[in-house]
């Protein structure tokens, strides 16, 4: 390896991806209106990561005696939601945060099942993730998600991964792609607060949890927003 490569090397950086997703893949009027897929994504060293840990020991500690095993949006008190909130503010320029907003009603039958969904969403995903980064920057693409209910969601988003990497990223960029329990990585619970902001705002029409969020975002790409047909 020639001196130029070593210094181009020593430029790079892992670029890192958390996972998260919110609603369900009952495709029928039962199920919920919107499915997303989120992604945070940064480099080394995360800002942010010490400040939510310390924020989980001060709630272990008195008067508040709180067993936070980890942080989880939809269960957590509005007060933790405030302070996590608050810290992800805080460090918004440190990461950004890609959505893919699926209306599910818009989804042809053809689309709904595992193995075609979740390439589908991922190849919109990594499209809109890459293009706020210089390939030059990065050394290795890490991705990390929660841990799924069945191998087959695991099987579909390792598919969707590794098919649409290389029409995304160098083809020789390496890449790593983990399934951890959200409780393992401060970085998933983070996506979970952002990406459920952002469920809120689409499922919901609430703004208040995406309003503390919104300076964090990079885009959200409604899939099929151009489409008229809705199938159910």
């Amino acid at each position: 390896m020639g001196l130029d490569q070593v210094v181009q090397m020593q430029n790079k950086h892992a670029l890192y991806m958390f996972l998260d997703e919110s609603g369900d893949l009952n495709f029928s009027k039962t199920g919920s209106n919107y499915f997303i897929l989120s992604s945070l994504s940064a480099f080394r060293p995360f800002p942010w990561y010490q400040d939510l840990i310390d924020l989980k020991f001060k709630y272990l500690e008195s008067p508040h005696h709180l067993n936070l095993q980890r942080f989880h949006a939809s269960e957590d008190r509005q007060e933790i939601r405030d302070g996590v909130f608050e810290i992800l503010n805080k460090h918004h320029a440190s990461f950004r945060l890609d959505s893919i907003i699926v209306q599910k009603n818009k989804a042809h039958p053809k689309v709904r099942e595992l193995d075609r969904f979740y390439p589908m969403i991922l190849r919109y995903l990594l499209t809109y993730v890459v293009k706020g980064y210089q390939h030059k920057q990065i050394s290795e693409a890490i991705f990390v998600t929660d841990t799924l209910p069945v191998k087959k969601g695991r099987n579909a988003i390792d598919k969707g991964i590794k098919t649409h990497l290389k029409d995304a990223f160098p083809s020789n960029l390496m890449h790593q792609i983990h399934h951890w329990d959200s409780k393992s990585t401060i970085g998933l619970q983070a996506v979970d607060y952002l990406n459920w902001a952002i469920y809120k705002k689409w499922n919901n029409g609430e703004m208040r949890p995406y309003n503390q969020i919104k300076n964090s975002v990079h885009s959200e790409f409604d899939i099929f927003k151009k489409g008229t047909t809705e199938y159910y």
